[in-house]
């Protein structure tokens, strides 16, 4: 993707040696203090280098932005673009409208069907001000309660220890929507404001996935 910005949002500490390395393939690095508390899963840390790295790209005036992981490539010359096509072929609908610019996209592959809320952050894309607005969380403060094997899935979308259910019940809690946690509600969200798009339309590769196999 040489014609678009490419942004590395990373943390303080990190190897002076690799990240020059990596400086001429990025536009931006982004050097950011860890969080005191990490959160479950990291979340804390996901949602201040999200943000950082959304920021920049709102500074640098860049309208769409996916935000993945390094671990992870879009080896389709052409990913961008189907992006582009699932966001403009479908508007927003029902009462999303009135706060969503755009539908966002994620990648189907690593989402979880019957779990209400669960849009992974491996690959998502959208416009720059619906990312912003997605990803402005609150941090957790404190540790989640441990859920037994016989909770079900619904009680997991629930308790919010899957980050990805955390962050999308955070969004529309915030926008007035209440986060029900029902299937039924979970695709409600998604049909009228989401869309997940298969890994292999962008010729997704991610590492662990790779290292499963081998």
């Amino acid at each position: 993707h040489p014609n678009d910005a490419l942004i590395l949002s990373t943390w303080n500490g990190e190897d002076s040696e690799e990240l020059h390395r990596l400086s001429p393939f990025a536009d931006a690095i982004l050097l950011n203090d860890s969080p005191a508390f990490a959160g479950d899963h990291s979340r804390n840390c996901q949602i201040r280098s999200t943000l950082a790295g959304l920021a920049e790209a709102k500074r640098l005036g860049i309208r769409r932005v996916v935000k993945t992981r390094t671990d992870s490539v879009l080896a389709s010359p052409d990913a961008l673009d189907r992006l582009d096509g699932a966001l403009d072929r479908w508007p927003v609908e029902g009462r999303l409208r009135r706060f969503m610019r755009r539908r966002i996209a994620f990648l189907a592959d690593a989402s979880w069907r019957y779990v209400p809320y669960h849009f992974t952050d491996q690959v998502m894309y959208g416009e720059t001000d619906d990312m912003l607005d997605y990803w402005s969380a609150e941090f957790q403060t404190e540790a989640l309660t441990i859920l037994s094997g016989t909770d079900s899935v619904l009680d997991l979308s629930r308790s919010g220890a899957p980050p990805e259910c955390y962050f999308a019940a955070s969004y529309l809690r915030r926008n007035g929507v209440d986060p029900v946690s029902t299937i039924e509600h979970g695709w409600e969200m998604l049909r009228d404001g989401f869309a997940a798009i298969d890994g292999h339309a962008l010729d997704w590769l991610w590492s662990k996935v790779m290292a499963l196999v081998e």
